[in-house]
């Protein structure tokens, strides 16, 4: 009859809205989830640091004619890219003539004081210098600075008068030389000498004890006898450490270089915490006669405290084999590596990029999945415009994706209960 079939048409045609309407429940469900799937890969997922490549635009050492056991500061220009993140670097080996080197310093901006970089120094020959990124970077564009590493050479790889490439090579295969030639005169045997050298890479930054270990020989035999006076001198702290003096018969090799020490017994010897005094008797020739010791200071210079410079002298008296008697005073002077850099940058505007205030107004992918769910129904209006790229604005997103969700359940149970 005419009534049946208008019945069972009506209940034939009402499933259908509520698959369209689950379909739609599901979508909306869907895009909340992946909005909160979003943001929690973007809260326990942070970007790994990168290795940047061309940040050193240019390195050069000087002076170029440096006096033998003087210094040389390594100087460095860098520029990072726009979107540098903290905890980016990029690194510089610089070359392998180069000793007792620190081991790190911090590039600050010079008009906030805010650290811009750190760098530090591998314990390596050669040393490889590692600048790390902080914030700064990703809140400033165009930022670039200087830095500048001063330290002593290796006067044995670097003969006076001989030109020898520097060369520094960044981590991107970038070299840059510099050639340096050396003056003045370096072991003389034929003259008493002193020098000085640091026995840790903190040169009694940190660590006071025994930071300095001096050497002190008489001219190359044959000698009938020799005495050597050392005494701490007006001025410096540092105090002598008679347990580390050694006193000992060097032998000439081939090359004109002492070739190795042996110990040997003096004729007498003294030491206190401010004096040294050993007398040698006779020394043959293709030998020399030397002492070796420690210094220490009464107290750690200070990791950020300015370079000090150590000095001292003594007194070698001796008397050539067939000759007359002689004298001669020996100095040495050691001055601590020391470092230091800058960093500045043009502050980002409110849109995050340039300073002007533009910044990402793009539809992120939480954006795209609201407004997929929510096509073609007519009953529910869900959009997102904005930035995707903030844990903040991704919270907003999956918060309004859930809500529109919920909305969308409660007006079907309405409408439910209204039929």
């Amino acid at each position: 009859m005419p009534v049946a079939q208008s019945s069972r048409a009506l209940d034939t045609s009402l499933p259908a809205p509520r698959r369209r309407s689950a379909r739609r429940l599901l979508a909306l469900l869907g895009a909340g989830a992946l909005a909160v799937a979003g943001l929690t890969v973007g809260l326990s997922a942070p970007a790994s640091a990168a290795v940047i490549s061309g940040a050193i635009s240019n390195v050069t050492v000087g002076p170029t004619n440096p006096e033998q056991g003087s210094q040389l500061t390594t100087s460095i220009d860098w520029k990072v890219p726009d979107n540098t993140k903290a905890g980016d670097t990029f690194t510089l080996t610089l070359s392998s003539h180069l000793k007792d080197l620190p081991g790190g310093f911090s590039l600050k901006d010079p008009a906030t004081g805010a650290v811009v970089a750190t760098a530090t120094l591998s314990d390596t020959s050669p040393s490889v210098v590692t600048f790390t990124m902080t914030a700064y970077a990703s809140t400033h564009i165009a930022t670039h600075g200087t830095a500048f590493v001063k330290s002593d050479f290796d006067t044995n790889s670097t003969p006076s008068g001989v030109a020898t490439p520097f060369t520094s090579t960044t981590n991107d295969g970038r070299s840059f030389t510099t050639v340096i030639t050396p003056t003045g005169t370096v072991g003389d045997t034929a003259a008493p000498n002193k020098y000085g050298d640091y026995t840790r890479g903190d040169q009694g930054r940190t660590d006071p004890t025994d930071f300095l270990a001096y050497t002190v020989v008489t001219p190359e035999g044959a000698l009938d006898g020799s005495t050597i006076t050392d005494s701490v001198p007006a001025g410096q702290s540092w105090t002598f450490d008679c347990d580390t003096l050694q006193v000992l018969d060097g032998t000439f090799g081939a090359s004109g270089f002492v070739d190795s020490y042996a110990p040997t017994t003096p004729v007498s010897q003294s030491c206190t915490p401010t004096a040294i005094s050993v007398t040698f008797g006779p020394v043959a020739e293709g030998h020399l006669d030397s002492i070796q010791y420690s210094v220490s200071l009464p107290a750690a210079t200070g990791a950020e405290t300015a370079a000090q410079t150590f000095l001292n002298q003594a007194e070698v008296d001796w008397t050539p084999t067939g000759g007359t008697a002689q004298n001669s005073t020996v100095f040495a002077s050691n001055t601590q590596s020391s470092d230091g850099g800058t960093g500045v940058g043009t502050p980002r505007g409110p849109g995050g990029t340039d300073g002007t205030g533009s910044g990402d107004t793009t539809t992120g992918g939480t954006t795209g999945a609201v407004a997929a769910a929510s096509a073609g129904d007519a009953g529910t209006e869900l959009a997102f415009t904005g930035s995707n790229t903030s844990a903040p604005l991704s919270l907003a997103a999956g918060l309004l994706a859930l809500g529109g969700a919920l909305t969308v359940v409660a007006g079907v149970r309405r409408r439910r209960a209204a039929r």
